[in-house]
């Protein structure tokens, strides 16, 4: 889904006339999701094939480590070629 797809902080959404209503502010912990008529539950993605799963958000210190990671491994990359 695009940015700016739904509006963060709910809203009216309508499926070509037929089936519309008002939501409530999108859930934006990365635990949690939006029902359309039951509230909060938590975020299980499913595919067209009935396969689920749920979406895990990395913590704010493994990403910090993956950046250091990528930059030193750049800068070997660029020694190794000399």
């Amino acid at each position: 889904m695009p940015a700016g797809f739904l509006f963060s902080g709910g809203g009216m959404i309508s499926f070509f006339g037929q089936n519309s209503g008002a939501y409530q502010a999108l859930r934006t912990d990365g635990v949690l999701s939006r029902n359309w008529g039951d509230g909060d539950a938590v975020n299980s993605p499913q595919n067209f094939a009935g396969q689920s799963g749920v979406v895990a958000v990395p913590e704010p210190g493994s990403l910090a480590f993956l950046g250091v990671s990528a930059i030193g491994l750049c800068f070997w990359l660029r020694w190794r070629s000399r």
